[in-house]
């Protein structure tokens, strides 16, 4: 079996060679694959491949990583080499994900931007080249462009080329993020036994400021996608909407960039929480999955850091 880096020579060169192959084919212009360490949200440097096809804005970017896994576990390096060519024509001659208006100087579909939560010290790198806000709790919102299945962070180089501010920029991505992102708010112990798709999503029980018939128990928060929907905690209203429906003051468990957990204050117990979040965090959190090592507290609306030796750190005021 080959290391990884004779595993990136070979499997660059067959790219090439499939790139080749397919521009003479299908009589379509010239794709050049360009190497570059590209740094991910979550995973920090990475071996990216990326996909330049003529006049394209948007280019497909693969990382050498993630097929090198494929690789160990038994695929070979032609059918990967095949598919990520095949995969990277589509994406640039049939269905681009992301188009810019270059005379409007802005997304042709502003409702294409979002928002991720990541967590801000294992993020630095990344956050020194997206806009970004800080959130005050060791949390920081960045941008991405959706498309269908596809995904890209905005950078400070592509906002430049927008003519926008990075504050409306954020403006933008929070606003959209809240209205095309449904909230979900489900009790886990319902989601483990029916599923993510049959759950009921009590935050759809009218508009009712009646707690919740049995308010005790531990609840999930995430988007209707149950993707990067840990960002929902942040909608407009959202906390004071969820205090209304728990009874309270309650804690958030930052389970994963993908969701978080909710529960009564009444119901637990702050310092058994931490050791709740710091195991998960080190025994069933993928490592790309993780938030935070903290507990959040959320009291009269207002989201705060709980720390056994106080006080409380709170949150920035956001910006709605």
């Amino acid at each position: 079996m080959l290391d990884f880096r004779e595993f990136k020579s070979e499997f660059v060169s067959a790219c090439r060679s499939n790139i080749a192959s397919f521009t003479e084919c299908f009589g379509c212009g010239d794709i050049e694959i360009e190497e570059r360490s590209v740094t991910k949200a979550q995973r920090g440097p990475l071996n990216g491949l990326i996909f330049r096809g003529p006049e394209t804005v948007a280019a497909p970017t693969y990382y050498v990583e993630d097929f090198y896994h494929m690789y160990r576990n038994g695929a070979s390096i032609s059918e990967l080499s095949f598919d990520i060519t095949q995969n990277a024509f589509h994406y640039i001659h049939e269905d681009p994900p992301m188009t810019f208006d270059e005379s409007a100087k802005s997304f042709e579909d502003a409702s294409n931007l979002r928002v991720r939560l990541i967590n801000s010290s294992r993020n630095g790198e990344l956050l020194s080249t997206v806009p970004h806000r800080e959130t005050g709790c060791g949390l920081s919102l960045i941008p991405e462009v959706r498309s269908g299945p596809y995904r890209a962070v905005v950078t400070k180089e592509l906002m430049k080329s927008f003519c926008i501010s990075e504050h409306d920029l954020m403006l933008i991505a929070l606003a959209n993020t809240a209205a095309f992102d449904v909230p979900v708010l489900a009790d886990l112990t319902e989601m483990l036994c029916v599923g993510q798709d049959d759950c009921e999503n009590l935050l759809l029980k009218g508009l009712s400021t009646e707690p919740l018939p049995a308010p005790d128990s531990l609840y999930v928060l995430t988007n209707d996608k149950f993707f990067w929907g840990a960002s929902v905690l942040l909608y407009p209203g959202m906390t004071s909407r969820l205090s209304a429906l728990l009874g309270g003051d309650f804690y958030v468990l930052p389970s994963s960039v993908h969701e978080v957990l909710l529960l009564p204050l009444s119901m637990g117990d702050p310092d058994k929480l931490l050791e709740t979040i710091h195991e998960g965090n080190r025994t069933v959190v993928n490592e790309e999955d993780f938030l935070s090592d903290d507990l959040i507290i959320c009291e009269n609306g207002d989201l705060k850091i709980f720390t056994p030796s106080g006080p409380y750190s709170t949150f920035d005021d956001f910006l709605w």
